[in-house]
């Protein structure tokens, strides 16, 4: 997977730099390695000296006091990742932030059974592949590298825009295990791309603050990408693969043996489970904002689970030598064998898809949730549906050029189905405007939850649900409004003034239990109702309520 860490300030980089990207264990003499034409520009090759990464970190230019960008300080309301310096952990924290930001971390791992394979065989043409596919990759988000234009062009007119650079610097680090749990890490290949917060803008001719909005909402294609090259690569070089949902495993590897080797993605996944509520509706606001796909979503915000949850690496107790041999004695011997060089090339690649099948699965999850999506967001789609047999510049191609998209704006793709799904669900909403009896029947409501009787808003959120006279009636607010206070006044108005029940519906399961916890009945998830004949009986003369509708698709809001 990607996972992409902000870091807030120069002395926040360098604590990170000291306690995470510096030491491999079990690589230990390995050091960083400078990547990106802004590295070039700047003079760097090679292995990265903690001096010069402190100084790229402070926004200084190496071996000088010179200021690299103009801009040293930015104040405005953020929430970012913040380094604690006595813990070694990352938090979120929301507050005025005054410090430049140093930089972002772009962290890529590979699947477990590579890194599985490289443990019991050392296998550096593996390796070297493994840092082909991160290089091509960075080049990608290089060549998207943006600074931000403002204030008056030569025709006086204010510009507000961002222009594209084609440069980065950053810093790459290997690493081959987890944090440790209980002292004890698993296998976990894995490379950090330390990108520093500087591009060098070729039309002002000078280095300036990087912007890394558009990147950031790209995320799930770097990360397709990054897998799609390794399978490829692999699989030139005589590797058997099998497709998973996200990426992909050796063939010969068995499923037991990754959940073996999976110990601090259980840990990851429990604190999920626990905090789902919680991580569900981070993840919706970050669908909104950034139109990712919801399962990209909910990975990146359940990945700041791990930050929290991580012991020191000081805290393992073994050294390079007893940690191979203790992770080689978790194995059966068949385990073993399968990983050997002999079983993983002699073994058949399983579930790989070939394009056109590919095409049609990506085009079906891409708009189950969503009118339109983001270009790259598409072909990363593609990517993962079609991994093994479709390679990254296809599926650029094709979410560039395909006749199967409508371009409705900039690096926006929809389909010409999805569109008449669209305009027929609006011309049945705009039918319906108006024509049937008020919901509350015109009579007159007292309020009983003193919170909303004293909220204009919220009163007048509920006598507009009460007084509404349309098929269609949709209510809007941000998270922690109080939308689910306002639902429960509005549910006891509808069906004391109506006199007919309100058969509340979510779109999840998670949905259905926050509801069910704030006293809601007859409730379930959308889709259920779509598919049980009993549930629609159920529902037949009663008035529907769906919480959070924004996240139904097309297809479902067109079936109610």
């Amino acid at each position: 997977m990607l996972r992409i860490t902000m870091s807030v300030s120069g002395e926040g980089a360098t604590k990170y730099f000291d306690a995470a990207l510096a030491t491999s264990k079990y690589y230990g003499s390995e050091r960083g390695q400078w990547g990106g034409k802004g590295a070039e520009l700047l003079g760097f090759q090679g292995d990265v000296s903690r001096k010069d990464f402190i100084a790229l970190a402070s926004n200084k230019r190496p071996g000088t006091d010179e200021t690299l960008t103009v801009r040293m300080k930015t104040t405005r309301k953020q929430n970012e990742a913040v380094l604690n310096e006595k813990t070694n952990t990352w938090k979120q924290e929301e507050g005025d932030v005054s410090n430049r930001r140093a930089g972002y971390d772009f962290c890529f791992s590979v699947p477990k059974s590579v890194s599985l394979y490289l443990v019991e065989t050392g296998g550096r043409a593996v390796e070297q592949i493994i840092h082909e596919s991160f290089k091509e990759t960075m080049l990608d988000i290089e060549n998207r590298m943006e600074t931000r234009v403002r204030g008056k062009g030569e025709d006086g007119q204010v510009r507000n825009e961002e222009r594209t650079t084609g440069n980065l610097i950053y810093a790459s680090f290997v690493h081959t295990e987890t944090r440790p749990i209980d002292g004890i890490p698993d296998p976990h290949y894995h490379i950090h791309g330390f990108t520093f917060n500087a591009t060098f803008d070729p039309e002002e001719e000078r280095w300036k603050a990087g912007e890394f909005g558009n990147i950031k909402r790209d995320a799930p294609f770097y990360e397709a990408a990054f897998h799609a090259r390794l399978a490829e690569k692999l699989l030139e070089n005589g590797f058997a693969i099998r497709r998973t949902d996200r990426d992909f495993e050796f063939a010969s590897v068995s499923r037991e043996l990754i959940e073996k080797f999976s110990k601090r993605t259980r840990l990851i996944e429990q604190l999920a489970r626990e905090r789902y509520t919680v991580l569900e509706a981070e993840a919706r606001d970050l669908v909104k904002k950034t139109g990712m796909d919801f399962a990209d979503a909910f990975a990146q915000v359940k990945g700041k689970l791990g930050a929290e949850s991580r012991e020191a690496k000081s805290v393992a107790l073994l050294d390079p030598e007893e940690q191979l041999a203790n992770w080689r004695a978790q194995m059966t011997p068949e385990e073993r064998v399968s990983l050997k060089v002999e079983s993983v090339k002699g073994s058949a690649s399983q579930n790989l898809l070939e394009g056109p099948i590919a095409k049609n699965l990506a085009l079906e999850h891409l708009f189950e949730r969503a009118s339109v999506a983001r270009e790259l967001h598409a072909a990363g789609m593609l990517l993962r549906r079609g991994i093994g047999r479709v390679s990254v510049d296809e599926a650029r191609v094709f979410a560039s050029t395909d006749d199967c998209f409508v371009r409705p704006g900039s690096n926006l793709v929809t389909t010409p189905e999805v569109l008449a799904e669209e305009a027929a669900l609006l011309a049945a909403v705009k039918a319906g405007q108006g024509g049937y009896a008020e919901l509350g029947c015109g009579g007159q409501w007292k309020f009983l939850s003193p919170f909303v009787a004293g909220n204009e808003e919220q009163t007048n959120a509920v006598l507009h649900v009460l007084k509404s006279r349309d098929l269609v009636t949709s209510i809007r607010g941000p998270a922690g409004s109080g939308k689910t206070t306002m639902m429960q006044e509005a549910v006891r108005a509808v069906a004391a003034l109506a006199g007919k029940d309100v058969f509340v519906v979510a779109p999840s399961s998670s949905g259905v239990e926050i509801l069910k916890q704030q006293g809601f009945a007859t409730l379930d998830t959308f889709q259920k109702l779509m598919d049980n004949a009993s549930l629609q009986d159920a529902a037949r003369g009663k008035i529907v309520w769906i919480d959070e509708a924004g996240f139904l698709s097309t297809r479902q809001m067109r079936w109610a």
